[in-house]
């Protein structure tokens, strides 16, 4: 039997060799990949974008749309992080359109996963982590439909090793299979983890660029203005060649529309270079005119209009998000008094939305342990670095400030040294967790995670007694045990590229046989299974 598979991301630099060397195996087949890099089948970039391109005479069954369906909720959900708005060459995420218009991409998407995995037999879906981004969620469902055997590749921070998970509970991996001898056996003993003071994780950079603030619309409407003023000035100049400049933009924008968007924009830089001094734009209110101004001037031109008023409504909420979050905000903290230490996870992402369950709503959680703590405590909660806007309304912020005895401390205070400090740590699923149980603190976890299953990680139940918590002592060498076990349990490999750096002398193309091996052995020793659960089947 030839594998006819579906891969859904893999998309580093250091993880698409694994598609490339899949693709070139001849046990695989039919090899679709959702992708960016050279050789894959669909850009992941391109199809979250709306077309008409999909089959719409199909007669999709009604079992099938009725599955689909199902997974809508997820799907509107995911999609959000798909609003967005393309201002001055530059793609911003929106956080307030309408949920309708994913209707229209959910019913594409139903028509053209049907058609996909009918055509080219799809026996295998692979998907890179687990269903978050609106198309995967779609692709996890169907295979529920066809009854597709399907592959969840994860990776922690822990180097070289990965989890793989053949089903979801509840939408959601269950880790509680890498604490089990039967369901995932030790398959090596060499090992040799050892507890350190956690460092600051690599992903926490500077995200300023995802920070839209009234600065970076100022800037960007006074770019618009000068280049739209220049190119005016330009065929007004050149009014003879007119006709032949018109013919060129619209090949260079038809053909080239890289190097277009660089060498056009370039020569119009050029052109008001010698510009008057007043077209310097230094105070707000001037940039404001400019922006009255430029919707003026496209007010009929309605993508302009709409993207111009969408780029100044994103400045605008993610000034009220930082003006509120500076308000309620202590730069100094109390690390004397009892309290519980919760950061928020960043939304949208796959630790909340997918791996967080009924805990992707963060203040459900943040309530449940105003619950389970004394009264005087205090809870000490800290935005994540990159978050923005998005997922940070102005109701967020009040069930928050409704909450007794809640601190919010500086985004930019010291993790470790809250943690530190701390009675426990809570978290629907962050690396804080881990983070404080290397530092011999207790963690309570909400949703699913990795190191739910070592010694001082509490997952969070009606039941649970804060005296189990506070009377449990972290042994360092009872947790380097538990997770050089957990290690020994997972596959070696690197399935995400960001965490390659961290293998010494990483072999892109090694990496990539082995992972294809893995996958490889993973699809047949299911179909082998399968057939011995029929033959028992016929037998009884």
């Amino acid at each position: 039997m030839k594998i006819n598979c579906i891969i859904f991301g893999l998309t580093g630099l250091d993880t698409s060799p694994i598609v490339r060397s899949i693709k070139s195996h001849p046990d695989f087949n039919n090899v679709i990949w959702f992708g960016v890099f050279e050789g894959n089948d669909i850009n992941i970039c391109e199809v979250y974008k709306y077309n008409t391109d999909y089959d719409y005479s199909l007669s999709l069954p009604e079992a099938y749309l009725n599955t689909m369906q199902e997974a809508l909720g997820d799907f509107l959900i995911s999609s959000s992080r798909r609003s967005e708005a393309q201002f001055n060459s530059k793609e911003y995420i929106l956080n307030f359109n309408s949920n309708y218009e994913y209707f229209h991409q959910f019913a594409r998407y139903c028509y053209f996963i049907y058609k996909l995995i009918t055509e080219n037999d799809i026996n295998l879906i692979i998907i890179d982590t687990f269903p978050h981004t609106s198309i995967d969620i779609l692709l996890h469902q169907a295979a529920n439909y066809f009854n597709i055997k399907t592959l969840f590749l994860y990776q922690a921070n822990i180097p070289n090793r990965f989890f793989y998970f053949s089903e979801l509970k509840n939408k959601k991996p269950d880790f509680s299979l890498y604490y089990c001898d039967e369901a995932r056996p030790i398959k090596h003993e060499e090992s040799d983890y050892k507890i350190n003071e956690p460092k600051q994780p690599f992903y926490m950079v500077d995200y300023s660029h995802l920070f839209y603030d009234e600065k970076k619309f100022f800037e960007d409407i006074q770019s618009v203005y000068r280049l739209e003023k220049a190119k005016g000035i330009f065929f007004r100049a050149k009014s003879k060649l007119k006709l032949l400049m018109q013919k060129a933009d619209f090949l260079l924008n038809r053909f080239m529309p890289r190097l277009y968007s660089k060498l056009y924009k370039k020569l119009l830089e050029k052109l008001v270079k010698n510009l008057s001094a007043d077209q310097t734009i230094k105070k707000p209110v001037t940039s404001v005119k400019l922006f009255a101004k430029y919707l003026t001037k496209n007010f009929y031109d309605l993508p302009k209009a709409e993207a111009a008023t969408s780029a100044l409504l994103k400045s605008i909420k993610y000034r009220t998000y930082i003006e509120t979050l500076n308000a309620i905000s202590h730069k100094e903290v109390d690390m004397q008094v009892p309290y519980v230490y919760f950061p928020l996870n960043f939304q949208p992402e796959l630790t909340t939305e997918c791996l967080g369950g009924f805990y992707k709503d963060i203040i459900s959680a943040i309530e449940k342990i105003r619950v389970l703590i004394p009264k005087d405590w205090s809870i000490y909660v800290k935005e994540h670095w990159p978050q923005f806007e998005f997922a940070r309304d102005p109701v967020f912020f009040k069930r928050l400030q409704s909450i007794p005895n809640l601190v919010m401390i500086d985004r930019y205070f010291s993790s470790l040294d809250l943690i530190k400090s701390s009675q426990f740590v809570a978290t629907v699923n962050g690396t804080v967790g881990w983070e404080a149980l290397h530092l011999g603190k207790n963690a309570v976890t909400f949703g699913t995670i990795y190191y739910q299953g070592l010694p001082g990680a509490f997952l969070y139940s009606p039941d649970l007694k804060l005296e189990d918590i506070l009377q449990f002592k972290i042994d360092k060498a009872t947790l380097e045990h538990s997770i050089n076990k957990l290690i020994n349990r997972m596959e070696y490999g690197v399935v995400s590229a960001d965490l390659s750096a961290f293998v010494e002398n990483f072999d892109a193309l090694e990496n990539a046989k082995l992972v294809r091996d893995f996958i490889r052995n993973f699809f047949y020793k299911s179909v082998k299974e399968n057939h011995h659960q029929e033959n028992l089947i016929y037998e009884a």
